[in-house]
């Protein structure tokens, strides 16, 4: 991982550790042998995180914005007048895949997009991330 790649991931888990965010953790456990296991996300394992630990690899399991329901896209038009929201399917440049939000709501939908796991950020992609299980966050 670069550093540009584990910043980018750092400021995501940042907005997301109040939120029981699910990690895929790969670490050396106490018989240095390699143990891959799922786990919340907590103040105090993401200090594994930000300095030289026993956590050898960490992803978060994200969504998709693609896999935003019905309910989820008429909250986002309803809240935060984001009526073009729905037809987000891939990050691209075309009008088809741009949302305007008012300048003032910002923090609210960003804050919204982290509590309900979504990756705004392309990690997932990127191989930062894993796709979440259906069913992981029913919130």
């Amino acid at each position: 991982m670069t550093q540009e790649e584990k910043t980018l991931l750092l400021k995501d888990l940042c907005g997301r550790l109040l939120y029981g965010t699910m990690l895929n953790v790969t670490l050396i456990d106490k018989y240095d042998e390699v143990v891959n296991k799922d786990l919340e996300l907590t103040e105090y394992n993401f200090t594994y995180i930000t300095s030289y630990s026993h956590w050898k690899e960490y992803k978060p399991y994200l969504r998709y914005l693609s896999s935003m329901t019905d309910e989820e896209q008429r909250f986002i038009s309803e809240k935060f007048n984001a009526d073009k929201w729905a037809s987000i399917e891939t990050y691209s440049s075309s009008e088809d895949g741009i949302a305007e939000v008012f300048i003032e709501d910002i923090h609210g939908l960003i804050d919204w997009l982290d509590k309900k796991m979504f990756d705004y950020r392309g990690l997932i992609p990127k191989g930062l991330a894993l796709e979440a299980p259906k069913g992981m966050y029913n919130n």
